[in-house]
């Protein structure tokens, strides 16, 4: 994979040519895991895995794992645990929910307790002010309700995941652990921490969304966050696209560039597994992009500009969706 476009994809820049690789390369589920991931030190730990060769160069500006790479990841006995991670689903909300957990745990930990001295671990005025108007609006068993859920949690999260968990949550007379002292107790990496802690708490979501009748009250505060986070503009451009209008038409209604459109169509297809609403290719242009393709198998390294003039009249928009009907074959066989 291109070194840049894997440094993009961690920092969460949302192209349709980023999210691309990233679905050609099976890594859209750490969009956004590295915000604040600085370029130099990013390359510094690419020159180093490369130095000890556990990653190799392919092309100029592209590497991909060694053998002895793909050794130790097969033979190593730690290593985070993964399975729920979606940072490409969660990545606009999953951290707000999480605090508004904590916050909420902190508050009814104490009004359980009827102290009212205490520092909230919230310091947004806004956010203390929501969750004060959030529990007014709460039934009086609230405090029994919520532990119910917590408790409830534990008989689906494994004891890794309880650990990232709830060693973070703060109560009456009790301060929760950092991410760092957690990752020190158990004696792991600050990343690998990092990594259990996001997986964690995706699961949590996950289980809560799937189980909503069973946690009510965490779905409540799920479904608040989410509903905070500005409306997608790949979403206003779906309603319109399901209505059978074409690019060239939602471009117009919409006011935006014909790229912009394909860019959403994109982001579509890959974040919302909107796969039934796809644009007619017509049976000659996948012939000959067939043709195509005995002259160039990997497809994933396909460049428009090349495919275009292979294939006549083949947009940036049928492009990526064939090379996307590729992956999805590979997956199948």
């Amino acid at each position: 994979m291109r070194i840049s476009t894997l440094y993009h994809l961690l920092k969460g820049k949302k192209t349709a040519s980023i999210l691309s690789y990233g679905y050609f390369y099976n890594v859209l589920d750490y969009f956004y895991l590295f915000p604040k991931l600085k370029e130099d030190s990013y390359l510094e730990m690419i020159a180093q895995l490369k130095e000890e060769n556990y990653l190799v160069d392919t092309e100029e500006g592209a590497v991909q794992i060694s053998k002895k790479g793909i050794k130790i990841i097969n033979e190593e006995v730690l290593f985070p645990n993964l399975e729920y991670l979606n940072q490409l689903h969660y990545y606009k909300w999953d951290i707000k929910v999480w605090q508004r957990l904590i916050f909420t745990t902190q508050v009814l930990s104490e009004k359980s307790y009827k102290e009212r001295n205490y520092l909230p671990i919230e310091n947004s005025l806004y956010r203390q002010q929501q969750l004060k108007r959030w529990l007014n609006m709460q039934s009086e068993n609230i405090i029994p309700k919520f532990y119910e859920e917590w408790l409830l949690l534990t008989e689906y999260l494994s004891i890794q995941q309880q650990t990232y968990i709830f060693k973070q949550l703060v109560g009456h007379e009790h301060i929760g652990e950092t991410l760092q002292q957690i990752a020190e107790e158990h004696d792991v990496d600050i990343i690998f921490a990092y990594l259990e802690f996001k997986n964690a708490v995706h699961q949590l979501i996950f289980l809560i969304e799937q189980k909503h009748e069973k946690f009510p009250v965490f779905f409540d505060i799920i479904q608040i966050e989410k509903g905070l986070v500005k409306e997608e503009s790949s979403l206003i451009t779906k309603e319109i696209f399901i209505k059978n209008k074409s690019i060239k038409e939602i471009s117009m209604i919409r006011n935006l560039k014909e790229s912009t459109i394909v860019d959403h169509l994109i982001e579509i297809y890959l974040v919302q597994g909107e796969k039934n609403n796809l644009l007619f290719i017509s049976d000659d242009k996948i012939n000959q992009l067939n043709e195509y393709r005995k002259e160039k198998p990997d497809f994933r390294k396909w460049v428009y500009k090349e495919a275009v003039s292979a294939v006549s009249g083949l947009t940036f928009y049928e492009f990526k969706m064939f090379q996307f009907s590729l992956v999805e074959q590979e997956k199948i066989e």
